[in-house]
Order: structure tokens, then sequence, then C-alpha cells
């Protein structure tokens, strides 16, 4: 299953907003390919950053939870999420657009496996623990 699959190659920029302003972080893919967290004095570890980029821009569902227009967001921990992820893609073409992604992360299970809804569209994606 699949609710989202940007290419991970044209993500720019990463945004992780948490309710705790501590695990909030953005990343921005400079010219020369490398990730830098904006407003910070830290060195990004790339692979790292990658990993991210790559999770968040194909998010590895292994089943949906919930879907349609009668779903309770907050059962799932979606009305106020966890934190939020939102990914800027560069234009896919140089007449395009920039495009915008959001991830919002709900409660986890026990098992691991997590809660996530995309673009505020109406599933409820259940992540995979292992990805």
């Amino acid at each position: 299953r699949s609710l989202l699959a940007a290419d991970p190659a044209r993500v720019t920029q990463v945004q992780v907003t948490a309710a705790d302003p501590a695990g909030s972080a953005t990343l921005v893919r400079g010219d020369d390919g490398q990730w830098k967290a904006d407003g910070a004095g830290f060195t990004v570890d790339r692979p790292t950053a990658e990993a991210l980029v790559f999770a968040a821009a194909r998010p590895a569902v292994a089943r949906l939870a919930g879907y349609g227009s009668t779903v309770n967001w907050a059962e799932y921990g979606l009305a106020a999420p966890a934190q939020t992820v939102t990914l800027t893609l560069k234009p896919a073409s140089p007449t395009g657009l920039a495009e915008t992604h959001t991830l919002k992360l709900g409660k986890a299970e026990a098992t691991g496996e997590r809660y996530v809804r995309v673009d505020d569209g109406p599933a409820v994606g259940v992540l995979d623990p292992a990805a």
C-alpha cells in the first residue's frame, strides 16, 4: 500500500514539528546535496537525513486502519498529532511548481506500529515498525 510515493531526490526540505519544541527541526538540502539543520550549529549526518527523507517520501504502510469521512481521527492520535513531517519537493520540470506533502504521525501501539495520515487524506495508515 502506498499513501505517498514522492521522489526522495526531489526533496529539498524536511520540517519535523513536535509537541515539544525541542523535538522539532528543519533540514534543508543545499545545492551541493548536503543537509543542514536550519538555525542550528551542528552538522547533519547525511545517511541519517537521507533515511528520514526516504521514509517520509515513501512511508512503509503495512495496512489501513480506517478510511473515509467517518474516521475518528482522535482514536488514532491524529486529531492532535504527536509529530508532523512536512516535505518540500522541487518542481518535477522547469515549468512546474514546488510540491509540499504533510505526514501527521499519531499514536504508537505496543507493537511499534504507528498511525499516519498523509496530506489530510481520508486514510489512516499503519506504519510498519521495521521501516
